[in-house]
């Protein structure tokens, strides 16, 4: 691993964090970057440049490295933002003292985290409590993702969401195109997956996409089998050969092009036969 004094990062992408919706335009993306050469920064990090304040949304790589010259930089558009939230517990990790629930839970998470995109069945979890955005006002579809603002209205419910299932053990692996973008480097993979299902409070099972930091894992297998939340004691297995996502798309590959000189992943819904034999398109019947 290089060492953490000389790591530099090769891109950044940051998104404009504002106050109001009365703003000036935001600087070039030019004038950003000039400023921030020599600073050292890190994901989900807020950076201050040419008058104008950013969350670090993608950097690569993901750990604490040094804006250079040669860093590709991208300024993204400020995020919309809630008018307001409703945020319940789960009544599992819930104390008995709920009037506590804001101040020092909630509050805290999404104040370390003004960049983070949000939006309704969005869970996350706070020194061990889990919870879980049950509404968001403007009322909008459920994929629809903004960010929690100083201006936004948080309503902690006293009501707690059911128990659901736990998960004991989750056994994940990176995508092969996605992989170097993940080195070892700061603790183990099994270590930094580990903090983030648990700070994410996610809710998986097998055969999901999880994406993070540029990089996209698939969940091989879970006990129960059903799925479930991850807590602090779920213990993630990330041994194992990393999977290929199809050329023609990002599914996961199923098969590879037979055809000499070829041998590109494909998905079930991106390959033919012939003579027996998974081809490409470019490469199946219909292309002689």
């Amino acid at each position: 691993p290089v060492p953490a004094a000389e790591r530099k990062l090769a891109y950044l992408t940051l998104r404009e964090l504002v106050t109001s919706d009365q703003r000036p335009a935001a600087p070039p993306a030019a004038t950003v970057a000039a400023a921030l050469v020599g600073q050292r920064v890190v994901l989900e990090s807020v950076v201050e440049a040419a008058g104008a304040r950013f969350v670090v949304a993608e950097a690569k790589p993901w750990v604490v490295a040094e804006v250079t010259p040669n860093t590709t930089i991208t300024v993204e558009e400020p995020a919309a933002a809630w008018d307001a939230i409703r945020v319940m517990a789960f009544d599992d990790t819930c104390p008995r003292e709920r009037s506590t629930l804001f101040d020092k839970y909630v509050a805290p998470f999404f104040r370390a985290r003004p960049g983070a995109l949000v939006g309704e069945g969005y869970e996350f979890a706070r020194d061990k409590i889990r919870f879980r955005v049950v509404g968001v006002r403007p009322e909008s579809q459920r994929r629809v993702r903004k960010v929690v603002s100083a201006s936004t209205e948080i309503v902690v419910a006293r009501e707690t969401l059911p128990r659901r299932s736990l998960l004991h053990h989750v056994r994940m692996v990176p995508y092969l195109d996605t992989v170097e973008q993940f080195p070892e480097v700061d603790g183990t993979r099994e270590a930094v997956m580990s903090s983030f299902l648990l700070e994410k409070s996610l809710a998986i099972q097998p055969d999901d996409d999880i994406h993070w930091c540029g990089t996209r894992w698939r969940v091989l297998a879970t006990d129960p089998e059903e799925g479930g939340g991850a807590t602090e004691n779920t213990m993630l297995h990330t041994d194992g050969f990393p999977v290929e996502s199809c050329r023609k798309c990002s599914r996961i590959s199923a098969y590879t092009c037979e055809e000499q000189g070829c041998g590109i992943p494909l998905c079930v819904h991106h390959h033919t036969k012939m003579d027996g034999e998974p081809r490409c398109i470019d490469h199946g019947p219909s292309a002689c």
